[in-house]
């Protein structure tokens, strides 16, 4: 719980939690949860049940299934076992651009994420954010993620332990673009 909106404490709580210890966490802003000194209720319970959602889904939970037989609403997939991929590449923010680039952090990097449907409902499923080299006027830059081949085979292995040893039949994937057209065209030649 932060007593503050401080992007630098926020990054701070997050990595300590997710990337270094391995535990999922949540943060939340103690003003707005409407908890101590300086608390507000507009907005609260708004807030507190998204809070609600976002750690039930980090715990395991599902806050969400597909309605329908997904043979009917995907038809693409037939009867057999299959895993929906999204990817998505967002491009680095201005404050990324700082001049403190090291070999570890370039300094301006864009953000790819990955997720995959780990059950026939569209309610579990498992995601992996990779860091991007960028380069805006490179189409490999905007258009490719790096990596991705790595990230969707541990989500497939994923896939394959939450079900039973059983291997998708069926692969569906979505990717967002924001390229320019110029960009778009030599994508769709890749």
């Amino acid at each position: 719980m932060l007593p503050s909106r401080s992007p630098s404490l926020y990054q701070e709580v997050k990595m300590a939690s997710d990337a270094a210890l391995g535990l999922p966490s949540q943060v939340l802003l103690a003003s707005v949860a409407g908890v101590g000194k300086g608390a507000t209720p507009r907005g609260r319970l708004q807030y507190c049940a998204n809070l609600g959602l976002k750690i039930n889904a980090k715990l395991g939970g599902v806050n969400v299934r597909l309605a329908g037989n997904p043979d009917q609403v995907i038809p693409v997939i037939g009867g057999r076992p299959f895993i929906l991929f999204g990817v998505a590449l967002s491009p680095p923010t201005s404050s990324s651009n700082s001049n403190s680039s090291t070999s570890d952090h370039p300094a301006a990097s864009a953000v790819a994420a990955i997720v995959a449907t780990r059950d026939r409902s569209l309610g579990r499923y498992s995601s992996r954010v990779l860091l991007q080299p960028w380069d805006s006027s490179s189409c490999t830059s905007v258009c490719t993620v790096t990596g991705l081949r790595g990230a969707a085979k541990e989500l497939l292995i994923d896939f394959y332990r939450q079900n039973g040893g059983r291997k998708p039949e069926a692969l569906v994937c979505y990717r967002n673009f924001s390229g320019s057209a110029t960009q778009w065209q030599q994508l769709v030649a890749i």
